[in-house]
């Protein structure tokens, strides 16, 4: 890959839109490579700055901008994803952005990816997995997603390639997004049946991912299972919050992607300003990837907390600068 950067000195910045980068990304490859980017970021050879937000209230959207460098790497990545969330109702995805790829060693922009926040969606889906993986709920008897968007498919899509499990459930707020979500993901080989409470879905599922931009907590302490697992993808700053913090009281494993984004912001960073739960027993994904549970303990309570770190998105731009230099 170095040759390739040293070739594209001379050469002006390509542009790679949606429609390429959705046909070279192989999945697979992907899942494992955002693997290695956690563990590189919890062994500290990844360089994330903190993370930037800009909030845009009057339209209820946000934009997040995340940038870092892993060590050794010939090139270096800026991320922008913006979330609009009125955009559903135009008819518009709520999720958009672009990624730029720098030369790590003069600073030069190599590509612009116009991915429109295809690769976020993506490598945040591959989180999901990851963390299901790490806390060995390879196996669920059915799984449980708690929201409609694109992420909500993005989670079940992914859990796939790390599990068989097909059987679903869905809670909505809207019965139409419910329904569209219900047709997409059957025609993606799942079988899913809408739930008509939270609390239904939490007794019916024994592993479940919540992906919405609530602001308010939507799962509660006493909706928790001995065995089961959550993974809360949805709370990334701004106030978000989908977790009641008196979950992480009954969980026996707590983890989160990055320990420094998990105490300034989303699910965690409300359980330890409530002291539900303490720095001590969070767990970072990238060590317990290194170490994934085999077996677990009957009865375990396991929750991931996933905020989205900038190693994901170098390790997801990396895929297709590899894929485009082949």
């Amino acid at each position: 890959m170095a040759a390739a950067a040293q070739a594209w000195h001379h050469h002006s910045m390509r542009v790679i839109d949606l429609a390429t980068i959705q046909a070279i990304i192989k999945p697979a490859t992907a899942l494992a490579a955002v693997t290695e980017a956690f563990i590189a970021y919890s062994n500290g050879l990844v360089t994330t700055p903190p993370v930037g937000h800009l909030n845009l209230p009057e339209a209820n959207g946000e934009l997040h901008i995340k940038y870092g460098h892993l060590r050794g790497s010939p090139t270096f990545t800026v991320k922008l994803a913006t979330g609009f969330y009125r955009n559903p109702e135009r008819g518009l995805p709520s999720g958009n952005g672009c990624m730029l790829v720098f030369d790590a060693s003069t600073g030069a922009l190599l590509m612009l990816l116009e991915d429109e926040g295809w690769l976020t969606e993506l490598r945040t889906g591959l989180a999901g997995a990851i963390a299901a993986r790490a806390c060995g709920m390879t196996n669920p008897h059915r799984i449980g997603i708690i929201g409609t968007g694109v992420q909500a498919r993005f989670q079940l899509r992914c859990l796939s390639l790390v599990s068989p499990c097909r059987s679903a459930m869905v809670f909505g707020r809207s019965p139409e997004r419910t329904a569209r979500y219900i047709a997409d993901m059957e025609q993606d080989g799942f079988e899913v049946v809408a739930a008509s409470s939270i609390a239904e879905l939490a007794r019916q599922c024994d592993l479940l991912v919540t992906t919405t931009n609530s602001h308010t907590p939507l799962l509660h302490a006493n909706d928790l299972r001995g065995g089961m697992h959550v993974t809360a993808m949805g709370a990334d700053g701004g106030g978000k919050n989908e977790l009641d913090p008196h979950i992480y009281d009954h969980a026996g494993l707590c983890v989160v992607d990055s320990l420094s984004q998990a105490s300034a912001f989303g699910d965690t960073s409300f359980a330890l300003q409530r002291g539900c739960v303490s720095r001590s027993q969070l767990t970072e994904l990238g060590m317990l990837c290194a170490a994934p549970i085999q077996h677990r303990q009957k009865g375990l309570i396991s929750v991931a907390d996933l905020t989205g770190v900038a190693c994901q998105d170098l390790a997801i731009a990396n895929c297709v600068v590899e894929a485009l230099t082949r």
